[in-house]
């Protein structure tokens, strides 16, 4: 009896699909392959649209990473933000590109923030206020998960202002001071 893949080739018969057996090695050499298989590749392809990752310093370890959202709670825009240890990235655009950089420990204050479409799309916006003079305001708008995100950036700004040894002093008035008496 003749397998598929055992049958002669004929210029007017489809080629074959390639067999079980083939595609067992195909997924041994995957798991092999890391960041490189290419399941990883047709995951980076469907979340970031494209195959080959770029690596801003091999040095940086990411947090989290993520891209802006539209409205449907598509990943379709030319924003991504990026988390690390130490820094806030977000880099925009498509012909122009532009990287804003962030301290962490000069972040002063964050606010979640969620409107009924980005609560059915299971979304939401961080407002963040930093010390910076470039970027003293900004947000991060329509990300997934929007909570843990928050909590998580929370906590690795306060690490990173007991590492540097940063206070922040909120200067009172004579107001201020009779309000609390």
């Amino acid at each position: 009896m003749l397998r598929v893949h055992d049958q002669p080739d004929n210029k007017y018969m489809r080629k074959p699909f390639p067999s079980i057996e083939i595609y067992g090695k195909m997924a041994k050499q995957a798991k092999g392959a890391g960041e490189n298989s290419p399941v990883r590749k047709l995951e980076r392809f469907l979340f970031w649209g494209t195959v080959r990752r770029k690596k801003m310093d091999s040095s940086i370890s990411y947090v989290w990473r993520a891209r802006k959202r539209n409205a449907l709670g598509l990943p379709w825009t030319f924003t991504t933000y990026t988390l690390s240890e130490d820094r806030l990235f977000i880099k925009s655009g498509l012909l122009k590109t532009v990287e804003d950089e962030v301290r962490l420990y000069r972040i002063l204050d964050l606010t979640m923030s969620k409107t009924l479409l980005q609560k059915i799309f299971k979304m939401g916006t961080i407002t963040v206020s930093s010390a910076d003079k470039t970027m003293s305001e900004f947000e991060i708008k329509n990300i997934k998960d929007v909570d843990a995100v928050k909590e998580r950036l929370s906590a690795l700004v306060e690490e990173n202002r007991e590492k540097k040894r940063v206070s922040n002093r909120e200067f009172m008035t004579e107001n201020d001071i009779a309000d609390l008496v």
